[in-house]
């Protein structure tokens, strides 16, 4: 998603912010259903600075590095899976 916003792409970056949204809130639903309600208020709050990110048109590079390190561990555990 940041890399749409710094290349200037409005239709890429419009998808690309609709995706992240669509994401949040999928996987608020799914943490609820599982009862994981603690980890449901730091969601929302990641959820709530994506949208000030994104809104202000300046890509916040410490939020992307949060956001990173969920991808990085998602990828790690679907390798391992695979392995």
């Amino acid at each position: 998603m940041y890399n749409a916003m710094r290349t200037n792409m409005d239709d890429r970056k419009q998808g690309a912010i609709n995706q992240g949204l669509e994401l949040f809130d999928l996987t608020e639903e799914i943490w609820i259903e599982r009862g994981w309600t603690a980890r449901v208020k730091e969601l929302k709050a990641a959820r709530n600075e994506f949208v000030i990110s994104v809104e202000s048109d300046h890509p916040d590079d410490s939020l992307e590095r949060y956001f990173n390190q969920f991808a990085y561990a998602a990828r790690n555990r679907r390798e391992r899976q695979i392995t």
